[in-house]
């Protein structure tokens, strides 16, 4: 798996070594730990004092091969999820290698950090370390405890240091909402602050921790119009993210979180969503659909989107997708191609719209079946899982098919997903009986 594609979280490999069971854990946590052996760090000092003629004699070290291991373990172990929770100290410790730092975050949301982790966790908020602190803050976020030691240590990060755990500490202030109103005096003084996505971000997070009333929608206003008109220089690379559409980014999401109550807003989204970056104008699309409920080039975005390599991007735009079929009450000839689309939560949001719509149980039981059966996709809370299962037992007596797999689903490692199952198998035993 190492020697191919380390980074994939969802492989033959992957699936083979989660077939095994929790018995795999402790061999993945060793492999996470794994360090270069004797002879490799020989040959690396080796390769540094030698004349260029002699290293190029020596066997090549290999240098990135054990990192593509440890990858691949913390892949395998997300695929565990819940169930690899003894390998969280091992994961929590990878966030001090920026090399594998993406991996690592990744498995500790599908397992799901608690309040034992915090020590660990808080210890790296106060290090040197690139990575570590913004990713440590997301994670504390997660867990949602509030304590003096928790709050001071966010308020610290929010006001000082590095630009990325500044962003991710103030991110993390909004999320635990009104129980952080002791970190309102620093967000207030970092809406003067000199970086343009500390300010948005401020802003949202203090909007957040207020009860989300008195939205400052005036204030972004004046940050999207200064950025467009007099900001970073645009990215000369084709869809690049650079410092201009970073802070355009930030702004337009903020501004779909708010919803409604962004509503002047709307002509300066408008104009960002004719941006010639894909990521701005789907971002500015899903915003102005939140608040405005406005359709003007949804449906096209949202395909150029749901075609694109990034594997985020699909994912969100076959949501948006979803609900204006939904709403609007018409089936895309689209959505039958997605339905073959390789991200099953693609399929989801394509099944559940054209079931919607249409009636069509032929083609989307069976995604939807796929769907409930994927724990392999990084997925929150596995809510892709719940919306499956949820959708089934709408169903009632047209998805009896699924029957077998809701039935496996009773197991699942996510409570909400359990309950799901539960209700659309009694939702389905219910109208078959009544026939």
């Amino acid at each position: 798996m190492a020697k191919e594609d380390p980074f994939a979280v969802d492989t033959p490999g992957v699936r083979a070594i989660c077939e095994m069971g929790p018995d795999a854990v402790p061999y993945l946590r060793r492999a996470l730990r794994k360090k270069d052996s004797f002879y490799v760090k020989a040959l690396i000092f080796l390769h540094a004092e030698l004349p260029a003629a002699l290293g190029r004699r020596l066997p090549d070290p290999k240098l990135e091969h054990l990192k593509s291991v440890s990858c691949c373990a913390a892949n395998c172990l997300a695929a565990f999820g819940p169930l690899a929770k003894e390998a969280m100290p091992d994961l929590i410790d990878c966030f001090r290698d920026f090399r594998l730092v993406n991996s690592a975050y990744g498995a500790i949301l599908r397992i799901g950090p608690g309040r034992e982790d915090l020590p660990a966790l808080l210890s790296l908020m106060t290090g040197t370390n690139w990575a570590a602190p913004g990713y440590a803050a997301m994670c504390i976020g997660r867990i949602g405890v509030t304590n003096s030691e928790v709050l001071a240590t966010l308020i610290i990060a929010a006001r000082s240091g590095q630009q990325n755990t500044r962003f991710s500490a103030i991110n993390t202030l909004g999320e635990l909402g009104p129980k952080a109103i002791v970190a309102l005096p620093v967000l207030t003084q970092n809406l003067s602050d000199s970086d343009s996505l500390i300010r948005v971000s401020s802003a949202l997070a203090a909007w957040q921790i207020q009860g989300k009333t008195n939205a400052p929608v005036a204030f972004l206003a004046k940050e999207l119009e200064i950025e467009l008109d007099h900001g970073s220089p645009p990215s000369t690379v084709p869809n690049n993210m650079g410092p201009h559409e970073f802070v355009l980014l930030e702004i337009a999401g903020v501004l779909h979180v708010i919803g409604s109550q962004a509503q002047p807003v709307v002509p300066l989204l408008r104009q960002l969503r004719n941006d010639t970056n894909v990521w701005l104008r789907r971002t500015a699309t899903e915003a102005l659909w939140t608040i405005n409920r406005e359709t003007n080039e949804l449906v096209p975005i949202c395909l150029e989107a749901v075609k694109y390599v990034d594997p985020g991007a699909p994912v969100i735009e076959a949501e948006l997708l979803d609900q204006f079929c939904v709403e609007h009450h018409v089936a895309l000839p689209e959505l039958n191609e997605m339905l073959g689309s390789r991200d099953t939560r693609v399929q989801l949001h394509a099944a559940h719209a054209l079931w919607t719509v249409t009636g069509e149980t032929d083609k989307t039981v069976p995604a939807l079946v796929r769907c409930l059966q994927d724990h392999f996709r990084c997925d929150k809370d596995g809510e892709s899982r719940r919306l499956a299962a949820e959708t089934l037992g709408q169903m009632g007596a047209g998805a009896r098919s699924a029957v077998p797999a809701l039935a496996v689903a009773l197991r699942d490692s996510e409570e909400q997903v359990r309950a799901a199952a539960t209700n659309a198998l009694k939702a389905i035993e219910r109208e078959l009986r009544s026939r």
